[in-house]
């Protein structure tokens, strides 16, 4: 039996008397996302459809989280939405882009400096209203390379300041009363080996897990409950990595353990073991190694580092992006008040 193909317009049965022009132009792990017109105003939005797998308590929140950040052109906008069966439709304010892997080996130093410039805005502003993104990437980070400007999306993983700080509460709880059991375990097995006596015996934390392999921070990596805004901070300095570096994705890790290797090869172990301690966690090697310079590294990766002719200060912000200590980490209002940044406010007179 042959069937007629549907269009994609019968893909949104509850919108078609007000949406037409419907195209899908992304995907994500949790929803698709589509590019529409309205049909009485004209106006081009993007229609967010959320997978019916999705916690429900995960789409509320998101919806509270986009709703509290209004106000601002640095993120996206929440304008409805609506629900069909069991599909939860999001429309949301739509924003031409660039696609990164295009410009992001072709632009500028100056340009360079305005797209962190306008990253770090969008992080600035949802951090000022305690809010973590969890998921900063460039795929999460519309961008137009002629007008400057850019729009912060996808707010499915993001949570407020407050519930991690409880999530970390919680576990600390949760480990005392591990403990005091392993405590009393031990007592009753006095038959203890060498090798035992050198194992880790703490129980293991269970942290959020957020992020995109490759953009994720130490204290993620390292499963700390320690997740605060400054996450953000070290994915966007991973993404100055890839411009300074002329490399993109500049980490991409099979797994977390893959990439605290890469971590170690470009830190040294010396310094992920210290971050580690910070975090109460132990960390294992067979043998120790150095780390690179981050300006050495960009100098050997990027084949047009000298036509560059990149400043010291983009080295500078760059290596205080990835602090691997996520309570020197900058926070998006200081590293906006960089010289590096600075480049950017004064060529392109950014308020």
């Amino acid at each position: 039996m042959i069937t007629k193909k549907k269009s994609k317009t019968e893909k949104f049965v509850e919108l078609k008397k007000q949406f037409d022009q419907i195209e899908r132009i992304g995907q994500g792990t949790f929803s698709r996302v589509y590019r529409a017109r309205e049909i009485l105003t004209g106006k081009i939005v993007a229609l967010k459809r959320i997978f019916p797998t999705s916690s429900p308590t995960k789409i509320l929140r998101e919806m509270e989280i986009i709703h509290e950040i209004r106000g601002s052109d640095t993120v996206c906008s929440l304008l409805g939405g609506c629900r069909h069966e069991d599909q939860i439709t999001l429309i949301m304010s739509y924003f031409p882009t660039d696609d990164f892997k295009d410009f992001f080996h072709e632009i500028n130093v100056k340009q360079i400096a305005q797209y962190m410039v306008a990253i770090l805005r969008s992080l600035a502003h949802i951090h000022s209203k305690n809010i973590v993104h969890r998921d900063v990437k460039p795929g999460n980070f519309l961008y137009c390379v002629e007008s400057g400007k850019g729009m912060l999306i996808d707010f499915g993983l993001a949570q407020y300041v407050s519930d991690i700080e409880l999530i970390e509460k919680t576990q600390k709880e949760e480990m005392k009363m591990m403990k005091k059991k392993m405590e009393r375990r031990r007592e009753n097995n006095k038959k203890t080996s060498s090798n035992n006596r050198s194992r880790d015996r703490r129980p293991p934390l269970r942290a959020p897990r957020a992020g995109t392999r490759g953009f994720r921070s130490p204290e993620i990596l390292f499963k700390s409950t320690k997740q605060t805004t400054s996450i953000d901070i070290w994915s966007a300095g991973v993404m100055l990595l890839s411009f300074l570096s002329g490399r993109y994705p500049f980490f991409h890790p099979e797994d977390d353990l893959t990439a605290l290797a890469e971590l170690i090869a470009l830190f040294g172990t010396k310094r992920i073991e210290r971050i580690g301690k910070m975090l109460d966690r132990n960390l294992y090697y067979d043998k120790i190694q150095k780390g690179v310079p981050l300006k050495k590294l960009c100098k050997i990766n990027n084949l047009n580092f000298k036509e560059m002719n990149i400043p010291n200060s983009a080295f500078d912000l760059l290596e205080r992006l990835l602090e691997l200590d996520y309570r020197k980490r900058l926070t998006a209002e200081e590293a906006l008040k960089h010289p590096f940044c600075q480049l950017a406010y004064k060529e392109y007179s950014l308020k």
